[in-house]
C-alpha cells in the first residue's frame, strides 16, 4: 500500500521569531514512530504541513492523520478531503482518544492511545478493506519496539536571521507516563501513570545513530526526564562518553545531588521545568502532593543548576482558579530574581482528556470550543466575570514584556555559560520575547 501520514498545520503559521517557532521545528514523533514500525513491503511517506504542502491527489491507498487539539480543525479538513476522494482515513493522537465520538465524524477508523504494537495490525486490516471504527490498544509494556525501516530523529531549529549558524538537533524519547495526573494536563490519561522507558542499551544506540548525522543538541521528548531516577542516573551514566549536549522537560529533582553531577558530566545543557505556580495555594488540588513537595526545593535547585552552567527554561500558568493580577506579576519577579534563562507564560486551557476540562464543561465555564483556539499560549477560552478574558490576556502581555525587558536580561544573564550557550541564550530570549507581539 501506498500509505500518507499527516502532520497538519499549527493554528499558528507564522514564520520567524515567536512562541511556536520551536514547537514547529521538531518533526512529528507519532509519524515518525508509525513510519519506523511500517513493514518495507509498503510505502509510506511523511508530510509536515508545517514545512511542506500537502498532495492530496497522490494516489494514496492508506492516509494517517495525527494533531493535538490545536490541529484538529485542520486535521478534520484534511481527513473530510481524503474520504471525498475515496481515500481510507485513520486518525489518532491525544485529541482523537479523548473525543473519539467527534473524530469518527470525519474518519473511518480511530486509533486511541499509543499506536506502536497495533498499527501492523491496523494495516493488514486496511489492505483487507475491514478497518475497525475504533482501536483500543494496550499500553506497550516495552518501549524496545523491533524497528522495520529507521527514520532520521534530526531536525534544524528555526532561527532568527541573525544567528550566524544553522542548529540541528535530534529528536528522541526514553521514555512515557507521568504519575501525578496534574488537572491541567493529559499525559496521565493518554500515556498512563506507570513511568515505561526504553532499556538504556536500546536508547544509546538510537543517540548513536542520531550523532551520525551531526546534530549539535538532542532533545528528549520526555515529560520528566526524572520521573525514574535510577534509570535517569543509569542513562547520565551511559550518555557520559558520547559527548552530547542536551536537553530535556524535568522537575526540580534534576537538581539534587545525586543526579545533577552526573547530569552535567552527561551534556545536560537546558533544563525545562514546568513551575506553573510559585504559590502552592494557587495550584490547590490541582496537583500531586509530591508536586507540592518541590516548591521548598525551588530556589536551591536554581542557584545549583545556573551555577553548573546550566540554562533553565521555567513554565508558569496563568489564570489558575483564584489567580490574581498581582500574583502573576510576583511570579514574573521570582522568575527574574532566580534568573530563569527563558520563561513562558501559557494561559490556563481546558484541554480536553484532562480534569480541567471535565469540571469547567460540567461548570458551564467553557467559553468556545472552536480547538482553533486552544494554543494556550495567547487566547483564554474560559468565561470569568466581566472583562475576564482581556484582563487575562493583558496581564500575560505584561508578563512577558516585564520578564524580557532589557534589564531584566542584564539582571538574568548568566556568565558561566559557554560561547556556543551564550549566542543560544540570546536567541531564546529573542524566540520567546516575541511571544506576546
Amino acid at each position: 500500500m501506498k500509505i500518507g501520514l499527516i502532520n497538519p498545520a499549527w493554528g499558528d503559521r507564522r514564520r520567524g521569531v515567536n512562541a511556536t517557532a520551536l514547537y514547529r521545528s521538531i518533526p512529528p514523533q507519532s509519524l515518525l514512530q508509525l513510519a519506523s514500525l511500517t513493514p518495507l513491503d509498503h510505502e509510506v511517506s511523511i508530510t509536515d504541513e508545517n514545512w511542506s504542502t500537502l498532495d492530496v491527489a497522490y494516489p494514496y491507498d492508506l492516509v494517517g492523520i495525527t494533531g493535538t487539539t490545536v490541529q484538529i480543525p485542520r486535521a478534520y479538513a484534511i481527513a473530510d478531503e481524503f474520504k471525498k476522494r475515496g481515500v481510507p482515513v485513520v486518525m489518532g493522537g491525544p485529541h482523537v482518544s479523548f473525543l473519539p465520538h467527534e473524530a469518527a465524524v470525519h474518519a473511518d477508523s480511530i486509533v486511541r492511545w499509543e499506536a506502536d504494537e497495533i498499527w501492523e495490525r491496523v494495516l493488514k486490516d486496511a489492505e483487507n478493506h475491514r478497518l475497525e471504527k475504533v482501536y483500543n490498544p494496550k499500553f506497550p509494556q516495552s518501549l524496545d519496539f523491533k524497528v522495520a525501516r529507521p527514520m532520521s530523529r534530526t531536525f534544524q531549529i528555526e532561527t532568527p536571521s541573525w544567528v550566524p549558524v544553522k542548529i540541528k538537533a535530534a529528536a528522541i524519547q526514553a521514555q512515557r507516563g507521568c504519575p501525578h495526573n496534574c488537572e491541567f494536563c493529559s499525559v496521565t490519561k493518554f500515556n498512563g501513570r506507570r513511568v515505561r522507558h526504553k532499556s538504556v542499551s536500546y536508547l544509546i544506540d538510537e543517540i548513536k545513530n542520531a550523532m551520525k548525522e551531526n546534530i549539535r543538541f538532542l532533545l528528549f521528548m520526555d515529560d520528566n526526564i526524572v520521573a525514574d531516577k535510577e534509570y535517569a542516573k543509569e542513562l547520565f551514566s551511559a550518555l557520559i562518553p558520547l559527548h552530547v549536549q542536551w536537553l530535556s522537560q524535568t522537575d526540580i529533582g534534576i537538581a539534587d545531588d545525586d543526579v545533577l553531577d552526573l547530569a552535567v558530566k552527561s551534556g545536560m545543557k537546558l533544563a525545562l521545568v514546568g513551575f506553573e505556580s510559585t504559590d502552592a495555594e494557587t495550584l490547590g488540588a490541582s496537583i500531586s502532593l509530591a508536586k507540592k513537595s518541590w516548591r521548598a526545593k525551588y530556589e536551591d535547585g536554581l542557584s545549583k543548576l545556573r551555577h553548573r552552567g546550566v540554562m533553565v527554561h521555567g513554565g508558569f500558568i496563568l489564570g489558575l482558579d483564584g489567580h490574581t493580577h498581582d500574583q502573576a506579576m510576583e511570579t514574573v519577579e521570582w522568575a527574574i530574581e532566580n534568573r530563569l534563562t527563558v520563561s513562558h507564560f501559557t494561559l490556563s486551557t481546558p484541554l480536553p482528556g484532562t480534569r480541567l476540562f471535565r469540571r469547567l464543561d460540567k461548570a458551564g465555564r467553557i467559553d468556545t470550543y472552536d480547538w482553533s483556539k486552544y494554543m494556550v499560549t495567547e487566547c483564554c477560552v474560559v468565561k470569568g466575570g466581566e472583562g475576564y478574558k482581556e484582563a487575562l490576556e493583558a496581564t500575560q502581555r505584561v508578563a512577558y514584556r516585564e520578564f524580557y525587558r532589557f534589564g531584566s536580561l542584564l539582571r538574568r544573564f548568566n556568565p558561566r555559560l559557554s560561547p556556543l550557550n551564550q549566542l543560544l541564550w540570546l536567541m531564546m530570549q529573542s524566540l520567546s520575547g516575541m511571544a506576546s507581539q
